[in-house]
Parts: structure tokens; C-alpha cells; sequence
């Protein structure tokens, strides 16, 4: 979406689904009263494979062709891909925040015994593997999928991870993939964490499947968590739920976040204040975040117009994720939104109108936080919706986590200076800290951009690389 990214107006799914009755077991307790009929059977239980489907490969030539120039993030001196990569998507069970089954679907990437392994290699690429949970950042489009080898994304983590032996799971999310045309409740914390707990759920299901057994890569227990802006704030979100509502399900060995919007409340208020005068473009990710928080609670507005000016009122709604409008720049050009989300006029957009996105009285009961109002309940979910708060252990994390950024990100910077002193964790400005090929990479990459912006293009894959090489590495007892 924008560098600023995403934290405008975030929401948590509260219902009574996900708080009791929707845990690995599946269906919900229902107690028959005397004369009732007899209730149905209990659906599948959440993390259940539906499917898996869109199968590929890649070889270690392939992997170590993606970022033959080093144009695409840093990697160690010398280091080439040990393993090869299988990439599939799996389809699995789900809840959405209303507490209805959905078949949502993640990308599985599994190392694969190169040809002409020695025993030793085809072991460590093989025997007692980390699973990591990797999530993604905003995609306007919904066309994307982690199980496409051919994406960005999923080969950079083929680079970094799956070549050197570890399992990866990247959740699609709602709205994307096998749950394409669903709402994306877009940074609403409980429903995204539920999504990628079911996703590792389901990884570990078809790890242990005849198929899986297949593969002959069994997994260690050990697990690890990441993922970038979005995906940052969706990785500490499914922190903070599995040691709250799963602790003796899941134990988690590591997680870093990655230039997510964990500090909502005060990046919202910034955003309001300043995005416009700043010129930086949040239209977009408030007409996503808006929508999502409508669609999940339902609360919000009884027309739209009580929240978006006219003629945005008609369009912004539901406009992502989308098959027509890839980023918010086609959205723009369409006159589908503005480029202002509070100050008229907007700057002219061919023959768009000009006003900004949001009604002014909206925006004043936001920041008032003015009970019963639009604005008011908005900036009620937002404030509970905040990730520096409601976790289990006397309120912090109980597994090792540090977060990561890049100073020229000033939005990351802010949040991941708030985890950090919120939690008392490392907060790794990753322009400046790691090893020498890291920070030199970031260095030149940051006064060299080309065609890579700072936010997903440099500080992501900057911060990826740490991630692993200077806190997961540390935890697994072989690395091919």
C-alpha cells in the first residue's frame, strides 16, 4: 500500500466464536434443550486440509537465479541454496470474525533433496526441520497467493529459508486465494490471528498426512514467526493470541515483526493530522481498513455516507482487495478514491473530484472519540484494537521476540520504538545493525533504490535476512 502503511482504523473480532468453542477440536458446544431437535454434527475442526493444489518446484540453481545481481535483499558471503523448494497450495478450515466456517488457503513451501546430495545434506535438508509461519504484507490485488513460485515473496523466502532447510507457511488471509471474494477484515488482530493459527494448524496436518510423509521432511516442533508491515502487526497479533487463548498448543521459539503498525492509536492520530500536509497518501488503506472494520462489526455506519464525502461514498467501500485496481495509484486514477483523506481541495487528479475522503465531522468525533458517533465507535475499536495491550504472562510476551525496522521508515520507526519500550524487547534498526553484509547492502540499497521502495523493497527483505540469520539460525542445531 503506502510506506506510511496501514495502520488506520484497525479492529478486533471479538465474537463469541473465537473467544470459546472454535479451538483445534472444531464445531461449538451445543447443548440440546428438552424438546429440541438434536443439533447437527460439529464441522470440521479449524486447521483441517480441504485440498492442496497448484504444486510446483524449484531447483537450487532456480533459488540462487532470483537474486543473482543481489538486487533483491542481502545474503551471506559465499552462501548458495543448499536445498531445493516444493511450493503447494493448502486449502484448509477456518472461522471468519462472524464465527462462519470458511476454506481458507496458505502457501506451503517444503525443502527437497537436491540431486546428487550427500547423506548428510539430504538429512539436514530433510530431518527435524523449524516450521516458520511467514506473513505478508498489504496487497491491494487479490490475486495474490503464497504458493506462487513465480511471486516475489515466496521466493524470497525460498532464498532465505526453505533453501536452508526450513518449512515455511505463508497464509493468504481471507479475501485471497480459496477464500477469494470474502471481506479481508484488514488488521482487525483477532480475525488475522486466527486465520494464520488455523494455517499452521493446517501445515502441521499435511506435514504428518501420507502425503507430507511423502515428502520425507519431517518437522523438529520448533516454531518460528515472522512477517512484514501488515504481516508484522498480523505476526505480533498471532503472538499475543497463542500464548492467551492456545499456550499448550503452541510454544513459539522466535518471532520477529517486521515494520508493523503495532502502536494503532497514535499512528491513526498522526495520520489524520499529518498524511495530507505531509503528502503521503492514506486513502487507500483507510477506505481498506474502514470497510474491513464495517464487514466485522457492522457498526459503524448505517449509510456510508456518514463516513466518506461524496462521490468516494459510492466507491471507496468494498474497493479492496480487488481484481481490477492493484495498488492505490489505479484507484486514484479511476476517481474510485482521493488522494486526501481530510483536507480539501485534494490535489487534482485528472477530471476526479476533489474533495477528500472522509467527512469532517467524522474525523472530529474520531479524534474526540465522541460516544455514539461514526467517528467515536471507530476510534473505540482502534484503541482496543492497539497490540501494546491484552497479552497473557502479566502482559507481555512470554517467548522471545524483538522487532525489526529501517530509520528511513518513520511510521516503523515510531511503532517499533513503542514496542520496544512497551515490552522491553530489542528493537533492531536494521539500517545500522547485523552484520556487515546487511548493513551494507542496506546502505547502497537505501541511496540506490532503482526500482525499490524503501518500506516493502529494501527495509522487508533487509529485516527478513535478520531475522534469520541473526536470531533463528541461533535456535536450530543444523542449517544447510
Amino acid at each position: 500500500m503506502t510506506k506510511n502503511l496501514v495502520a488506520l482504523f484497525a479492529a478486533v473480532a471479538t465474537t463469541a466464536c473465537l473467544v470459546a468453542g472454535c479451538g483445534g477440536g472444531g464445531g461449538s458446544d451445543v447443548v440440546a434443550s428438552p424438546g429440541s431437535p438434536t443439533p447437527p454434527p460439529p464441522g470440521p475442526a479449524r486447521g483441517t486440509v480441504t485440498g492442496t493444489e497448484n504444486i510446483s518446484a524449484k531447483s537450487t540453481a532456480e533459488i540462487d537465479a532470483f537474486n543473482a545481481d543481489g538486487h533483491m535483499g542481502p545474503v551471506a558471503p559465499g552462501e548458495t541454496a543448499s536445498c531445493a523448494a516444493s511450493f503447494r497450495q493448502v486449502d484448509y478450515v477456518t472461522v471468519d470474525p462472524q464465527g462462519l466456517t470458511v476454506t481458507a488457503s496458505a502457501g506451503l513451501l517444503v525443502p527437497v533433496v537436491p540431486p546428487g546430495a550427500s547423506a548428510s545434506l539430504a538429512a539436514a535438508c530433510t530431518q527435524g526441520r523449524p516450521l516458520l509461519s511467514f506473513q505478508h504484507g498489504t496487497s491491494d490485488t487479490d490475486g495474490f497467493e503464497g504458493a506462487n513460485a513465480h511471486g516475489t515473496l515466496s521466493q524470497t523466502l525460498a532464498m532465505y529459508f526453505v533453501a536452508h532447510g526450513y518449512v515455511v507457511v505463508v497464509p493468504d488471509y481471507l479475501g485471497y486465494g480459496a477464500s477469494l471474494g470474502h471481506y479481508h477484515p484488514y488488521v482487525v488482530a483477532d480475525a488475522e490471528a486466527t486465520t494464520v493459527i488455523d494455517a499452521v494448524r493446517a501445515a502441521r496436518n499435511w506435514m504428518s498426512s501420507a502425503d507430507g510423509a511423502a515428502s520425507g521432511v519431517t518437522l523438529s516442533g520448533q516454531l518460528f514467526l515472522s512477517g512484514t508491515s501488515e504481516g508484522g502487526y498480523v505476526t505480533m497479533a498471532t503472538h499475543r493470541a497463542m500464548e492467551r487463548d492456545f499456550p499448550g498448543e503452541f510454544t513459539i521459539t522466535a518471532d520477529m515483526p517486521i515494520s508493523g503498525p503495532y502502536d494503532l492509536t497514535t499512528e491513526v492520530l498522526n495520520d489524520l493530522a499529518f498524511a495530507d500536509s505531509t503528502h503521503n497518501e492514506e486513502a487507500g488503506a483507510t477506505a481498506f481498513l474502514l470497510s474491513g472494520m464495517q464487514d466485522s462489526y457492522g457498526d459503524i455506519w448505517t449509510t456510508p455516507d456518514e463516513v466518506f464525502q461524496a462521490p468516494w461514498d459510492a466507491s471507496a467501500v468494498d474497493l479492496f482487495p480487488s481484481a481490477t485496481y492493484g495498488d492505490d495509484q489505479s484507484a486514484i486514477d479511476a476517481c474510485k478514491i482521493p488522494f486526501n483523506i481530510t483536507t480539501a481541495p485534494s490535489p487534482p487528479e485528472g477530471s476526479c473530484a476533489r474533495t477528500p475522503l472522509l467527512q469532517s465531522a467524522f474525523v472530529t468525533d474520531f479524534n474526540a472519540a465522541t460516544p455514539g458517533t461514526a467517528g467515536g465507535i471507530a476510534r473505540g475499536h482502534v484503541d482496543d484494537n492497539d497490540l501494546l495491550q491484552g497479552w497473557a504472562n502479566g502482559g507481555k510476551n512470554l517467548a522471545p521476540m524483538a522487532v525489526c525496522y529501517g530509520d528511513p521508515d518513520p511510521t516503523a520507526t515510531l511503532n517499533a520504538t513503542a514496542a520496544r519500550d512497551f515490552f522491553g524487547i530489542d528493537a533492531i534498526d536494521v539500517q545500522t545493525t547485523g552484520p556487515d553484509f546487511i548493513t551494507q547492502w542496506m546502505v547502497y540499497a537505501t541511496a540506490n533504490p532503482g526500482d525499490l521502495e524503501y518500506h516493502g523493497g529494501i527495509e522487508a527483505p533487509g529485516c527478513t535476512a535478520y531475522a534469520r540469520y541473526e536470531v533463528f539460525d541461533s535456535f536450530v542445531s543444523v542449517v544447510p
